[in-house]
């Protein structure tokens, strides 16, 4: 993905959250070479405003479902 079209591209063929969050990962990680990327999104969960994982991409993990918003 080297460029914006092909970007809005993929994002478009892709409906699914968790599978255009991988899109973004993946072009951000072409963007930063040898970068590690995470993609969040923030949910309530009920009642509390949370950052959720959705897509990661390089060497990087995620170690917790939710992380909560600081008010």
């Amino acid at each position: 993905m080297a460029n914006l079209a092909g970007f809005a591209t993929s994002l478009l063929a892709n409906p699914e959250l968790r599978s255009r969050a991988r899109c973004t990962a993946e072009a951000v990680a072409e963007i930063f070479p040898g970068s590690a990327v995470n993609v969040y999104r923030c949910v309530d969960e009920d009642g509390q405003d949370a950052w959720t994982p959705q897509a990661s991409r390089g060497d990087v993990s995620v170690r917790g479902e939710m992380i909560p918003l600081d008010d």
